[in-house]
């Protein structure tokens, strides 16, 4: 499914559809354990991960990619809506208009996915398009290499240029080409739905009762590979923005 919009203008439109059916959600408690004692935290403090379970869901459709600058200025343009701070009133330099979006709110997000006739995914929805119906770790299989995304100290063109801290890649950035001489691997899912994991966690849409903070998934460009493993939750307050949170979007039913 492609829409308007080259990927010389800043990031196709293109959507992947996710069939029906179930996938396992989650992770076991021995695989919560050890990667608690990893992070040092407390293993109580991953519960929202387990027990692993498995979840049926319908089609749908998700974005390829993260929405860029480029399709967010679009948005502003046609709505009035606030640009996010970076702008500064105008628009994103030339050079950045592929890059993910950055410094936007869930309210922000959810405003941008329905002016596109479209909505935030599900947990379980963004879960399963990023890792398939297996026991995967990662969008592309169980290990992690550092030209495989975009996260702390992974040492890639962006970061050699701004720090360990980095700056955003470009969506789809790693592909498996060599860009400026640094050589990246794939990081699509089984459905070929790309950037899961790291450059930026992503805005979810669910609504929880009495829940304050919404949900965000993927992992950043400043967390540690073992935060990009797909069943790992983050949280923020729906007001929250920051250089390391962007989102996608999705529709349902599946055109």
């Amino acid at each position: 499914l492609t829409s308007a919009g080259a990927w010389a203008e800043g990031g196709s439109s293109e959507m992947i559809v996710i069939p029906a059916g179930p996938f396992l959600k989650g992770t076991t408690a021995e695989q919560a354990e050890a990667l608690a004692r990893a992070r040092g935290y407390h293993p109580s403090w991953l519960s929202g991960e387990v027990p692993q379970r498995r979840i049926e869901l319908p089609a749908f459709a998700i974005d390829r990619h993260p929405v860029t600058n480029a399709q967010y200025t679009e948005f502003c343009r046609a709505t009035g809506h606030r640009s996010p701070v970076h702008f500064n009133g105008a628009e994103p330099p030339p050079d950045m208009l592929r890059h993910p979006v950055i410094l936007v709110n869930r309210r922000d997000a959810r405003a941008y996915a329905a002016w596109a006739g479209k909505r935030l995914p599900t947990e379980d929805e963004w879960e399963k398009a990023a890792r398939g119906v297996d026991e995967r770790a990662y969008p592309w299989g169980d290990t992690i290499e550092r030209n495989r995304a975009n996260f702390y100290a992974s040492r890639n063109v962006f970061e050699s240029i701004m720090g360990k801290g980095g700056e955003t890649t470009p969506v789809g950035y790693y592909d498996g080409s060599i860009r400026d001489g640094y050589q990246t691997l794939d990081n699509a899912s089984p459905y070929g739905v790309v950037d899961m994991a790291g450059n930026l966690w992503q805005w979810t849409g669910d609504d929880y009762e009495k829940t304050h903070d919404r949900y965000l998934r993927g992992g950043s460009k400043a967390d540690y590979g073992y935060n990009l493993r797909v069943w790992t939750r983050n949280s923020a307050p729906p007001a929250y923005s920051s250089i390391n949170v962007g989102f996608r979007c999705v529709r349902t039913p599946a055109p």
